[in-house]
């Protein structure tokens, strides 16, 4: 007898396995097949699996991204933070008198007589300023620029503009004077630290237009010009201006001055350098001689007299 093929109403065996049982082929999926060629696509029994294990992935994956992402900004943002930006490493944390004291602070223990010995000291001094109505501001110090060019051919004129001033005070001895024997190339090497002040206070204090560093004395006037005894004593100020240091500050400020300046012991090597040789010419136009005057009013008076190149 010839074997009856199913009725619409009874359900094909299934496609797949006992084990594995399957979607049916009922009498509309064999309809739509005959209609189209092709046989029904049915969902395969770890589908729903597969597609978890997808979203786990990808949810890895982004997570990933996320991590690396917010590795490189902090990353990125604590090195803008410890380089102080592209001008230098450090950088004063505000402005005004603490920011002098804070820079005063930063740079003095580069300067030493040996590894173990520190130089000088260095300090903010308290000036009186003039404002653009020639009336004086602050308590302090009034700064004179002796324009006649010799003590005995006076000429003074107050210094306009915003002034800092430092005093670098030598260790060990009175008087602020540095201990051991006062050379050129010991001069040279507090030029250095003068400019070195005034490349701060200029870079990160914006209001100031001139900078006056006062260093210790111990220098004598036999380069000084008429009208002064070869054995007085002298004391040196350096005198910066804003507009005259603008290539430096354009700058970083390792492309002038090393991060560590030369110790006393190795000024004789260092003096014949190619920094040395910047540090002369950028500071030699601003070298003063300082006399300290009292004036009638009350207060002191910096008086300062050009010097010729030490």
């Amino acid at each position: 007898m010839t074997e009856q093929p199913p009725t619409p109403n009874e359900p094909v065996n299934s496609l797949h396995s006992p084990e594995a049982p399957g979607p049916e082929l009922t009498a509309p999926r064999l309809a739509e097949a005959s209609a189209t060629g092709k046989l029904p696509r049915f969902p395969t029994p770890h589908a729903d699996k597969f597609r978890i294990a997808l979203a786990a992935l990808c949810g890895i994956a982004v997570a990933a991204i996320a991590i690396a992402v917010v590795a490189i900004t902090s990353h990125t943002s604590q090195n803008t933070i410890n380089t102080g930006g592209a001008w230098s490493e450090w950088s004063p944390s505000t402005t005004g008198s603490t920011g002098l004291e804070e820079i005063a602070e930063y740079v003095a223990p580069f300067y030493r007589f040996t590894a173990a010995q520190q130089l000088d000291v260095v300090t903010p001094l308290s000036l009186t300023s003039e404002t653009e109505a020639g009336t004086t501001t602050g308590k302090g110090l009034t700064i004179a620029v002796n324009t006649g060019g010799s003590a005995t051919a006076s000429s003074l004129s107050l210094l306009t503009g915003s002034t800092a001033a430092y005093s670098i005070c030598g260790i060990g001895a009175k008087d602020c004077d540095l201990v051991g024997t006062a050379t050129p190339a010991r001069l040279l090497l507090l030029r250095r630290e003068a400019l070195q002040l005034a490349l701060y206070t200029f870079k990160y204090l914006s209001s100031v237009s001139n900078v006056l560093v006062v260093l210790p004395p111990g220098h004598t006037s036999s380069a000084v010009g008429a009208g002064v005894t070869a054995a007085k004593p002298v004391t040196v100020s350096v005198l910066f201006q804003r507009d005259a240091l603008k290539p430096l500050l354009a700058t970083p400020i390792d492309d002038t001055l090393a991060e560590d300046p030369p110790a006393v012991s190795q000024l004789t090597a260092w003096s014949k350098s190619d920094e040395a040789g910047l540090v002369d010419e950028v500071t030699e136009r601003g070298l003063f001689s300082e006399e300290l005057e009292a004036q009638q009013e009350g207060g002191n008076l910096i008086v300062l007299t050009p010097l010729p190149p030490q």
